[in-house]
């Protein structure tokens, strides 16, 4: 007598639902307000529109500005478009109960963000002492002295250094 195994087809059968879910796919442009160029490596998000820190999908637009989402949710969904240096822009999107599967939003236009940005001052102290190898350098410009003092006066705070009566450094 034939043994049938019920375990392998059952889950053949099961991955081929698994895959059937049916998949919807949203496309569209995004392009600079300012000129129309198209933007390259703007990002498209997908998220739900009751929820929208739920991110579902997600896409960045090639060199001529598309993306292509694809998703399996039929739920009321929220495009967002963004780029930097430009406002984001965003879309609802809808899938009629079985309507069509792909859905072409056209093209977002990003408007520019008008804020200026002013420069950064990064500064730092020099290093006062430095190893190399067996000998200790100090960075003479990282002690303050009064503009036109002697040697002396710079040797004194050197960590370490003393001045004698004399004038010797010990």
């Amino acid at each position: 007598m034939k043994k049938v195994h019920y375990l392998p087809l059952a889950l053949l059968l099961g991955a081929g639902v698994a895959f059937a879910a049916p998949r919807r796919v949203i496309t569209g442009t995004v392009v600079s307000q300012k000129d129309g160029r198209p933007l390259e490596l703007a990002t498209a998000r997908l998220v739900l529109r009751a929820d929208t820190t739920k991110f579902l999908a997600g896409a960045v637009t090639d060199s001529l500005g598309r993306f292509r989402i694809v998703t399996d949710t039929t739920a009321a969904l929220r495009l967002r478009v963004g780029f930097v240096g430009l406002r984001s822009a965003g879309r609802d999107v809808n899938f009629a109960a079985g309507g069509a599967d792909s859905l072409d939003v056209g093209t977002l236009a990003l408007a520019g963000n008008d804020m200026a940005l002013r420069a950064a001052v990064v500064s730092t102290a020099a290093a006062r002492v430095e190893q190399q190898g067996d000998t200790t350098v100090f960075n003479a410009s990282a002690f303050r002295t009064a503009e036109g003092s002697s040697l002396e006066a710079l040797v004194k705070q050197l960590p370490g250094a003393e001045v004698s009566d004399d004038g010797t450094v010990k």
